[in-house]
């Protein structure tokens, strides 16, 4: 459980305290339940010059763009994600019914506890996953997994869409179960 309750500073502001930047008007108190909540402050960001915290979110997020190419034996559908400082081995795949889903685990290029940065470091790290479905008005769509490449920090996957249906009979089990019965 977690409740918060703030608490007004006026009625105990000193009068004759040299005006600063930063006026403080009270405190805010957050109070949790021992065994049912946990609680951390957030230890990244960059301090700015006037002192203020500024958050630097360190989770690897990146630009996904995901388009349809035509070519001489039909649509490739292709997923590119740009993925700097990634290699082959952190990159994973599965493929799904209509689609791909995609795992990065990009390892932070830099151990920031074994230096010291004359400048904040500032660096995006982490696993990140993402599934690309495929709606089956837009058609049948299959990994090429001999297409998929990275290079220069940009990972390519290709699908090929099926531009006709499978169709067929089944005729070895009927032609079986005819001669059985006679």
């Amino acid at each position: 459980m977690l409740s918060v309750k703030f608490e007004s500073r006026a009625e105990h502001a000193d009068p004759h305290a040299e005006s600063a930047v930063y006026t403080p008007l009270g405190s805010m108190c957050i109070h949790l339940s021992p065994e049912k909540a946990h609680l951390s402050t957030k230890t990244r960001g960059v301090i700015s010059p006037l002192g203020e915290i500024i958050a630097h979110d360190v989770s690897f997020d990146p630009i996904v763009n995901v388009f349809d190419k035509s070519i001489s034996t039909g649509i490739q559908r292709f997923i590119r994600i740009e993925c700097p400082g990634v290699v082959d081995d952190d990159i994973e795949w599965e493929e799904l019914p209509n689609g791909v889903k995609i795992t990065i685990n990009k390892k932070p290029p830099i151990e920031e506890h074994s230096v010291q940065p004359v400048e904040p470091i500032r660096q995006h790290h982490g696993v990140w996953e993402r599934e690309f479905l495929f709606d089956h008005s837009d058609g049948r769509f299959e990994l090429c997994e001999e297409e998929a490449k990275l290079e220069d920090g940009v990972l390519a996957i290709v699908l090929k869409k099926s531009l006709q249906p499978r169709k067929g009979k089944l005729q070895g089990k009927a032609r079986a179960r005819a001669s059985y019965q006679a």
